[in-house]
């Protein structure tokens, strides 16, 4: 699984069918796993920041963007669903 090299921790690509993005098994219109440690220190070299399930859905279309904020509430996690809505009307007028 990981391995500490030189006193840096390694982490191994996603397996075979996974997600490249976040290593995680899931439809390409299904949200990242933010939890995934991949998928933070892939976030965070590129953005300098951690992800949020914002980021984690940005890519989604906003009929799975809605179901997976109903889930997340359901769970006790608040989403910017606003941000959400935002980043989707930005795509649409590029």
């Amino acid at each position: 699984m990981f391995e500490l090299r030189e006193g840096r921790l390694t982490i191994p690509p996603p397996k075979d069918g996974a997600c490249p993005v976040c290593g995680e098994l899931h439809g390409r219109q299904e949200p990242h796993n933010k939890n995934s440690l991949l998928y933070q220190h892939r976030f965070r070299r590129k953005h300098g920041r951690y992800p949020t399930w914002e980021d984690a859905m940005e890519h989604c279309s906003l009929t799975v963007k809605k179901r997976f904020c109903e889930r997340l509430k359901r769970q006790g996690v608040t989403v910017d669903v606003d941000k959400l809505l935002r980043g989707l009307k930005t795509k649409k007028e590029e």
